[in-house]
């Protein structure tokens, strides 16, 4: 609509001074971002602030900038406003660059005819400044409504965060040792006070904050929120779960769509002080701002899943991502909105303001359509998927998020008047990637369509199908690391694929739901003090603020990323090497081959992938496992005949074609000297992830990431479900088939997310590696000095529960609750270190009691071979507990034992495996029969240190398929 696009034009007009503000929003804290600071804020420090807001001053002399009216001497201000001519040494400017510093003095942000510098923003930007009662009367010249608007932001970003006193459950850390939690109880070390590198002071003075980076405002906050990933907003335990980036970014998310919402308008709205709140001892603040969330939409798997190939995949995953970064370029820039706070693989989300007279948002919506609509044009999808784009309703502190992700995804459809120009000319068939356009539209040329309807494709997705490759092998000639990180990796099937020829997709999630809308925050505390006279004070909860959400959802995501970055990386062998074929007849083939196009080359009757790379004169790379063909790379170069015939893959109805012969120059051909990793990593989002690895690594993989779950997550277990699931195929089966498996398996519903099932209490006990206690290899950690636990009835389940916290000393008294619905004997639990929440006992993790029945979400596993395709409509039919991962690792080992012990062979073991899959079928499974049957064997064989249940479950079975028939595994000759 007209009126909204002028509204729009508005932020246009003030993009400069919006994203100045949203600066200042982000340095606002900055005082924290120094060693002073924590040592300042824990026990054992010597040095601190000489006033309690030391931190905020942030300029040589603050009364020079903060000017104070003729009416101030007579009127009560603000204690940041008395202290400000105390400012003296420390304080946080001592810390800070000079040119940090003329930048904060010098820069000016002007919005409804006042003008405050950034250092004015940042030390008056407190929520006491904000509500006090005579703010309007204290500045010379303006009303203080702009810093005002930035300390109610910071309220509201940390309505959670109480003003308890250390004496009522909160405790500082001890210096200089520092930590880090999640938001689910771990805690790390992300920085070392007085180290000349890693140290907070350090990472300060590095920040590129200067007068010439102002020409690029979005940068500056870019780099230092990558910086503030390592700073604290508290340090105190249990608040020093929101990093400094998570707190000044949602302040700063805030601060910038307020601000955008009252230019739209043309209106100040209010901010006062609200009633007295017990938990805030009176500094609540009441202001008439309201936010909204803005999704844009789409069903992010269903797209991916239509790639026939690996670098169609890559390729639409690639437009996503681009179109998604123009809607961000628009919203954050361009017309200065509001910004991103979440992103996933079905689209991005943003805060917004609530305008005036919007009720029901339809006004947000109708402005911003049009121009989020054209940056999906405009994007590498080349209109081939329309969003969906929706608006929030209204909400105090913008916490809405779980109201977007709890929508339905929209169909997969592209932009209709496009469908319609695409197919006005004569007819053709369609494209069998995207499966929108006619075979060949959109090539430049004719013979460039010749090309793409050889392929049975549109020239837009031949174009991402080769600019995946092209970009691959073009940064194996760059110079630095980071530059080369592409070329380290693979994109291609071939080379990800074991020596049997076969790859495993990887899937994962976590059951966020009752943590993104805050109902899961509320069973963690705030504060335990049982002692307390005021009852209401014992136990307080968590709030579930906008900035604890944040860190909900970036916990799970950088987990992810650490199983990607780490725990990947140190389970996939990297010793895989490529051949850089040099061609003598070069010249022949530049107009035969495509530019970083895959082919297939022929040797012996076997199909070695190769790309072709038409740089320095032309060659083949090899996109293949090289381990599959020789021993090592140099003997496949050795073996290689004077020509190499050539072929067009067979594919999406396309056959296999001849395209030549390739002839090889030995003396310019060679191994390429770096190794490469073969994975190739889909997505890592908040909630779930995806990866393709060696099927005969998958395993181990998995394994890994259900330690590290064991690990970072044992104190909310029973309430953060996970799913991993593996998908194993042939890497000649169509990559549609496993991408669709693992949504279906992604799919499947965590037990009772919402409730968890009913468990009940076998045995509870205290364990301590100080006595001895023993634990998994992967569990021997400073978190697990002294830990509880958990088994269950009828159930193959032990929950170890970490009781301290990152220090091993401290008692973690905020973060292991357990839902205990009643005990033994029926009755509520009482008695106990306990609270309530949503009529439901939360009870500390060791007063748990034998008999007690308990709510517990648990975590899975499924894996699928997907022999025909056919097979994945059966993803995530059977699920078995997580724990499954360690039980088949382990049976595998007993066997490999047995056989070095008792001469167990392949053939023996297979004979039993064959008995036992007639004999299921027969009497089935549960029936007494066949425990017998299985009973007999263990004895008969010798199969010692094998149970029962390990016969019965199938588990065996299981075992000796994947590391047997599929892994190609030998009981005696398998050295890993």
């Amino acid at each position: 609509m007209s009126g909204g696009v002028n509204k729009l034009e508005f932020l246009e007009k003030e993009q400069y001074n919006i994203l100045l503000a949203e600066l200042a929003a982000v340095l606002h804290d900055v005082g924290k971002f120094c060693d002073l600071h924590m040592e300042a804020n824990s026990i054992g420090g010597i040095d601190a602030w000489p006033t309690a807001h030391s931190y905020k001053y942030v300029v040589d002399n603050p009364a020079s900038l903060i000017k104070l009216s003729s009416r101030a001497g007579n009127l009560s201000k603000p204690d940041i406003v008395n202290k400000i001519c105390l400012a003296g040494t420390p304080k946080a400017a001592d810390f800070l660059p000079a040119a940090f510093k003329e930048l904060l003095e010098k820069t000016k942000v002007a919005v409804h005819q006042e003008e405050y510098t950034l250092a004015e923003l940042i030390m008056l930007g407190t929520p006491g400044f904000a509500s006090h009662k005579n703010r309007e009367f204290i500045l010379e010249g303006k009303s203080g409504w702009l810093p005002a608007v930035l300390g109610m932001c910071h309220h509201e970003a940390h309505h959670d965060k109480q003003e308890i006193r250390k004496s009522q459950g909160m405790k500082e850390q001890r210096f200089p040792n520092i930590l880090t939690s999640t938001v689910f109880g771990f805690e790390t070390a992300m920085f070392t006070l007085g180290d000349p590198h890693t140290s907070l002071d350090a990472r300060l003075i590095s920040l590129p904050i200067h007068i010439a980076g102002l020409s690029n405002p979005r940068k500056l906050i870019h780099d230092t929120l990558i910086a503030f990933k390592y700073g604290l907003g508290d340090t105190r335990r249990p608040i020093n779960e929101v990093t400094l980036a998570i707190w000044a970014g949602s302040v700063a998310a805030l601060f910038k769509s307020a601000l955008a919402g009252s230019i739209i308008d043309g209106q100040i709205r209010g901010i006062r002080k609200g009633e007295s709140s017990q938990s805030l001892q009176g500094k609540y603040i009441d202001h008439d701002f309201r936010w909204r969330m803005l999704h844009i939409g789409f069903d992010g798997l269903r797209f991916l899943e239509r790639a026939p190939a690996i670098s169609d995949l890559l390729g639409r995953q690639a437009a996503l991502q681009d179109a998604l970064d123009n809607v961000r370029v628009l919203l954050e820039e361009t017309f200065p909105l509001g910004n991103e706070v979440y992103r996933d693989e079905n689209g991005s989300a943003f805060v917004v303001p609530s305008l005036k007279g919007d009720n029901a948002g339809r006004k947000l919506h109708e402005s911003i359509e049009n121009h989020v609509l054209e940056a999906f044009r405009n994007s590498e999808l080349k209109e081939e998927l329309h969003p969906r784009i929706y608006v929030t309703k209204a909400h105090k502190q913008a916490e809405v998020l779980h109201e977007i992700l709890s929508k339905p995804l929209p169909p997969i459809a592209p932009f209709r008047d496009s469908l319609e120009r695409w197919w006005s000319g004569d007819g053709a068939d369609i494209c069998t990637v995207c499966g929108v356009r006619p075979q060949g539209w959109g090539a430049p040329s004719n013979n460039q369509k010749r090309k793409a309807e050889q392929r049975n494709i549109c020239y837009v997705c031949l174009e991402r199908r080769g600019k995946r490759a092209r970009e691959w092998a073009q940064v194996r000639h760059e110079i630095g690391d980071k530059d080369r990180k592409p070329w380290e990796m693979t994109i291609w099937l071939d080379e990800v694929a074991d020596e049997n020829g076969r790859l495993a997709l990887v899937v994962g999630k976590f059951g966020l739901k009752q943590w993104l809308n805050g109902n899961m925050v509320q069973t963690l505390l705030a504060s335990q003090d049982p002692s307390n006279s005021d009852p209401a004070r014992r136990y307080i909860k968590k709030n579930p603020s906008f900035a604890r959400i944040q860190r909900v959802w970036s916990t799970t995501q950088q987990f992810w990323q650490e199983v990607l970055e780490k725990d990947i990386r140190d389970t996939v062998r990297s010793d895989r090497k490529r051949l850089s074929i040099a061609i003598k007849n070069a010249p022949d083939l530049y107009g035969i081959l495509g530019d970083g196009h895959a082919y297939e080359a022929e040797i012996d009757n076997r199909r070695l992938a190769v790309v072709w790379d038409d740089k320095d004169g032309g060659c083949l790379l090899t996109a293949d496992n090289l381990q599959r063909w020789a021993e090592d790379a140099k003997t496949l170069l050795d073996r290689l005949p004077e020509e190499l015939p050539l072929f067009e893959p067979s594919g999406s109805g396309q056959r296999r074609s001849s395209l030549g012969a390739a002839k090889i120059d030995r003396d310019q051909s060679k191994v390429i000297a770096e190794d490469y990793l073969p994975v190739i990593p889909l997505f890592a989002q908040p909630a779930s992830f995806m990866a393709l690895v060696p099927a005969d690594a998958a395993l181990d993989v998995a394994t890994k990431i259900s330690h590290r779950y064991e690990l970072e997550m044992s104190k909310v277990r029973n309430r953060l479900p996970m799913l991993l699931g593996i998908i194993f195929f042939n890497c000649r089966q169509p990559l549609f088939s496993a991408i669709d498996a693992g949504r279906r398996m992604l799919k499947y519903p965590l037990a009772d997310e919402d409730q968890g099932r009913e468990y009940t209490v076998a045995d509870n006990c205290k364990r301590s590696l100080m006595n001895g206690d023993c634990l998994p290899e992967h569990l021997i950690h400073s978190h697990f000095y002294q830990w509880q636990e958990i088994s269950f009835k009828d159930e193959d389940l032990l929950w170890r529960v970490s009781t301290v916290m990152g220090d091993g000393r401290t008692p973690d008294d905020w973060y292991p609750y357990v839902n205990v619905i009643h005990d033994a004997s029926g009755n509520p639990p009482s008695g106990r270190t306990q609270f309530e929440f949503e009529n439901q006992q939360w009870i500390y993790v060791s007063d748990v009691q034998k008999g007690d029945v308990i709510r517990f979400t648990p975590s899975y596993f499924t894996w699928l071979y997907l022999d025909t395709s056919a097979c994945r409509f059966e993803a995530g039919t059977k699920v078995q507990p997580l724990e499954e991962l360690d039980w088949l690792k382990g049976i595998w080992e007993k066997l490999k034992q047995l056989a070095r012990a008792k001469g167990l062979t392949d053939n023996r073991l297979q004979g039993i495996v064959t008995l036992l899959m007639i004999k299921r079928s027969e009497w089935g499974s549960d029936s007494e029969q066949y425990r017998q049957l299985a009973e007999a064997i263990i004895s008969n064989e010798g199969l010692d240190g094998l149970a029962v249940q390990d016969l019965v479950s199938g588990r065996l079975e299981d075992v000796f398929f994947l590391y047997h028939s599929l892994f190609k595994r030998k009981l005696k000759e398998d050295g890993r």
